[in-house]
């Protein structure tokens, strides 16, 4: 090591120091000598020769394109002096590491992010997801929404301003799903016509069904296109199918099959209450009638109301207010509801009494 003429002094008149600020990585590496007194005088050495005209307390390095080495300082006073020495060496760059799990699955993707990027202190990072998101979290959690292929990159920066980056191409795999969908027939229909064929109309790329009937039967089943037995009452009845494609991937699709009442009504314009047994009672013969709704009235010609029921099983023997039957020709109205859909309806019509 060769030095300047440089004569060291053992001293206590005065003290100096030797820092760093800054770094390689933000060109802003500077060398601070300082002394106690105003009267001290500088020289810059690297790596033991003297560094010409570089005499003030600052040295810069970046600047200067000076680079790494052993850098010293004279800090003379008088005939006395100090020197103090620093090594400066590269900065330290960041690594970038990253993982994630899963890296592929059916839409929507849930991925968990990990980091194992090192540097001297990791002070933020910056992810790219690949599909227009982003993130500041140092470990996150991303979904992906669309069927796809995306990149992920991740850039880092240590606390000495020195940044990294690093991005894996085609990292994430989205799998498509398939898309459920059915029809039955009959549709529409009601309880008289329960039994359902039903198709799927799902997508090409479906391999398996699982259909779920609530109140069918049979209750599941797993075959593309079923035949279903459901009770004859009206209503509304959950349908549920499931599909699967070869990737693994589902679709589920929830509907509801509506059994409609099938309302109808009949009123026979004769009868002979003779008490023979055949024929001896009158009333309307109707099919999905609200029994809690029904009013039967009858009225003889001059409109006068004879017999009248809101039971709808019971029938008219021919009696007019308690009298022997008699022949004649009636009116009667019927006010009722009907039991599936409730939808009212009032109907007239003409019997005939042969007695």
């Amino acid at each position: 090591m060769i030095y300047d003429d440089v004569e060291l002094f053992t001293t206590t008149a005065f003290n100096g120091t030797l820092t760093r600020t800054g770094g390689w990585c933000t060109d802003d590496l500077v060398l601070h000598a300082s002394a106690d007194t105003t009267a001290a005088t500088f020289q810059w050495y690297r790596n033991g020769v003297a560094l010409v005209g570089r005499t003030d307390s600052l040295l810069h390095l970046a600047v200067d394109a000076l680079g790494i080495g052993t850098y010293q300082v004279r800090i003379s006073v008088g005939a006395r002096c100090l020197l103090r020495t620093l090594v400066i060496g590269p900065d330290v760059l960041p690594v970038v590491d990253f993982g994630a799990a899963p890296i592929s699955g059916c839409a929507p993707l849930r991925v968990q992010f990990t980091n194992a990027s090192t540097a001297d202190t990791l002070t933020s990072v910056r992810w790219d997801f690949g599909d227009g998101d982003t993130s500041a979290t140092f470990a996150p959690e991303h979904t992906y929404t669309t069927p796809g292929m995306y990149p992920v990159g991740l850039r880092v920066n240590g606390s000495n301003g020195c940044t990294a980056d690093s991005t894996i191409q085609d990292l994430v795999q989205v799998l498509a799903p398939p898309d459920a969908g059915f029809a039955f027939t009959p549709s529409p229909t009601d309880i008289h016509a329960t039994e359902l064929s039903f198709t799927s109309s799902s997508s090409t790329d479906v391999v398996q069904w699982a259909w779920s009937f609530a109140l069918g039967i049979p209750a599941a089943d797993t075959l593309p296109d079923p035949t279903v037995r459901f009770p004859e009452e009206g209503g509304s009845s959950p349908v549920e199918l499931v599909v699967t494609n070869a990737e693994g991937c589902t679709d589920t699709l929830l509907a509801f099959v509506v059994i409609n009442g099938q309302l109808s009504l009949y009123g026979p314009n004769a009868f002979s209450p003779n008490g023979d047994g055949i024929n001896d009672e009158w009333r309307p013969v109707w099919r999905d009638l609200d029994p809690n709704y029904y009013h039967l009235r009858v009225f003889d010609r001059w409109g006068e109301e004879v017999w009248s029921s809101t039971d709808a099983l019971l029938g008219w023997d021919g009696r007019c207010k308690g009298g022997a039957p008699k022949n004649d020709v009636f009116a009667w109205k019927l006010e009722a509801r009907g039991a599936v859909q409730h939808e009212a309806l009032t109907v007239f019509g003409h019997v005939t009494v042969l007695h």
